[in-house]
């Protein structure tokens, strides 16, 4: 139901929806609820908790990792390492075109270019701020 209510209007293909009741076949599952080393992921990292008060849900919630691992989606530690290389080579590619877009008349050698070009998207990035501070100064209360 989750699949074909909540998503299935978004999911236009017929294999992506497949894929995804297969997905959600693992979260939605009698063993879910019924064995208690049911685990949604190889490492044991990614489990239902077992029936507790809300700050026992919240504990659970603060353990998981910031950023899910690929093995929470059924992936191998691959799709990450691809899914970085895509992105990294995205990237790379919208500057080669940059580069010989503005390349013309422009005077520089492509090496030059691409600094500048660097040094532009460092230059408008907001600077980096201190994580722990901001976690102290602006504490999340789950009351």
């Amino acid at each position: 139901m989750t699949g074909e209510c909540n998503y299935g209007g978004r999911v236009t293909d017929d294999k992506d929806r497949r894929l995804m009741a297969v997905v959600l076949a693992d979260y939605y599952s009698v063993s879910t609820y019924e064995d208690d080393n049911y685990k949604f992921s190889p490492s044991g990292k990614y489990f239902a908790p077992k029936f507790t008060e809300f700050e026992g849900y919240i504990e659970y919630i603060k353990a998981l990792p910031q950023y899910p691992e690929p093995e929470v989606f059924g992936f191998h530690d691959n799709a990450a390492i691809t899914k970085d290389q895509n992105s990294t080579n995205a990237a790379l590619a919208s500057i080669l075109v940059t580069q010989s877009q503005a390349g013309a008349g422009s005077g520089g050698n492509d090496d030059d270019l691409i600094n500048k070009l660097a040094d532009s998207i460092l230059n408008e990035l907001p600077p980096q701020f201190d994580i722990k501070e901001a976690e102290e100064k602006y504490p999340i209360s789950y009351e």
